[in-house]
């Protein structure tokens, strides 16, 4: 039966101008005589009940945006099938999920949130941390410090709370510059690609408009088992999430962040994970 698929973008990446992968998605779905489009998920005009579903992708605008964007989705769920669901999009939104995470027995990068600038506070046993928003993406805001500098730590938290966000501190796992962040996309509590990627030199920011670079490579077996456990902590397995992790230097693998909104899921180089994710979409609608 025809499914007709609405594929949610930014104004920036919308129907005239589409991030790559979300066109292959869209016309990988058409190929199959299916109606899938291109649509701007703040285009007030769009009349979801016309769709079986919408499917988050290129909304590189949210962090921004987040009250909005959290009504809209909210709305279309109402509509339509939302993939993923909006509960897992909303609990994702704040990376608090961390620490929920790490009581259930995931290890995470060491992480502290505060709310409060009197409240800050760093570790002894951490030499360098970055400084970045609870609730953010592709490294907004974001900045690296020495534990000792503790005037530089309290301007950069000062500047994200008086956005109205909450602060994360992070531990700098100096594994980044050569093991690098791992990012490995699951699809219906599959593992179909990993990439590795890396800071530039005297970097510490991965992503590509950072300057950083990125690899194929196949996940070991250590990282499999770190993947797994994870699948059997989280509460519900979505239809697509990305999982970014590191290791400590006693070589554990700890998460790093749990992409479950808007993550480049790689398909223009992960054939499998858009196969998968073709037909887990069509087979819950």
């Amino acid at each position: 039966m025809k499914k007709k698929i609405a594929i949610l973008a930014s104004r920036d990446y919308g129907p005239l101008t589409p991030y790559p992968d979300d066109a292959l998605l869209c016309e990988s779905f058409n190929s199959l005589g299916h109606e899938a489009q291109i649509v701007c998920w703040d285009d007030e005009d769009i009349n979801y009940t016309q769709y079986d579903c919408a499917i988050v992708r290129a909304c590189w605008d949210y962090d921004r945006r987040l009250s909005e964007f959290l009504g809209v989705l909210s709305n279309i769920s109402r509509q339509t099938a939302l993939f993923n669901s909006y509960p897992v999009i909303l609990e994702n939104t704040n990376k608090l999920y961390l620490l929920e995470l790490e009581k259930s027995g995931v290890p995470i990068v060491p992480s502290i949130f505060f709310d409060d600038i009197e409240k800050l506070y760093v570790p002894d046993e951490w030499h360098k941390l970055v400084v970045k928003p609870a609730v953010s993406a592709s490294g907004k805001d974001t900045s690296l410090h020495l534990a000792t500098d503790i005037e530089s730590i309290q301007a950069a938290a000062a500047e994200i709370l008086n956005q109205g966000k909450s602060v994360l501190l992070q531990e700098y796992l100096p594994s980044v510059e050569e093991y690098g962040e791992r990012s490995s996309v699951i699809i219906a509590g599959r593992t179909t690609f990993t990439m590795k990627k890396t800071p530039k030199t005297g970097g510490f920011l991965v992503h590509i408009h950072h300057g950083g670079s990125y690899t194929k490579v196949d996940a070991t077996k250590d990282e499999e088992r770190f993947l797994e456990l994870l699948l059997s902590k989280i509460s519900v397995v979505p239809l697509y999430m990305r999982v970014d992790y590191l290791r400590r230097s006693d070589n554990t693998i700890c998460l790093l962040e749990l992409e479950q909104i808007e993550p480049n899921l790689y398909l223009r180089q992960n054939e499998e994970g858009l196969k998968l994710l073709m037909q887990e979409t069509l087979k819950r609608i």
